[in-house]
């Protein structure tokens, strides 16, 4: 792990290095230790499993690489992006986007 990017009412992202394959680099969300959260977690790998089936990178959704239980906690692992939508929105006091921004993550 080399730093914690985000956390929340679902646990924490955490950037890490993934060492099978050949070092890149990832964002690893942590769910908590608590069933329901792992059920969400669950929840939403099905639903990004059936998303990304559909051709994930034409439609610019963020790409889960793997998932997994652990200790516990569920493990999701994705993509390394720049920013999270909800950082991305907040940062302007949610005014709302540019169709330039919003082109790019609705195509």
């Amino acid at each position: 792990m080399e730093q914690v990017l985000d956390s929340g009412a679902f646990g924490q992202v955490v950037k890490c290095i993934d060492m099978r394959e050949g070092g890149n680099p990832v964002a690893v969300k942590i769910s908590r230790n608590i069933s329901q959260e792992m059920l969400n977690a669950q929840v939403e790998v099905r639903i990004l499993k059936q998303i990304l089936g559909k051709n994930g990178d034409k439609h610019g959704i963020v790409q889960m690489i793997d998932n997994f239980s652990f200790r516990s906690f569920y493990i999701i692992v994705f993509e390394l992006l720049s920013t999270n939508l909800y950082r991305h929105m907040k940062a302007p006091d949610f005014k709302g986007m540019l169709r330039e921004d919003l082109r790019g993550i609705a195509s």
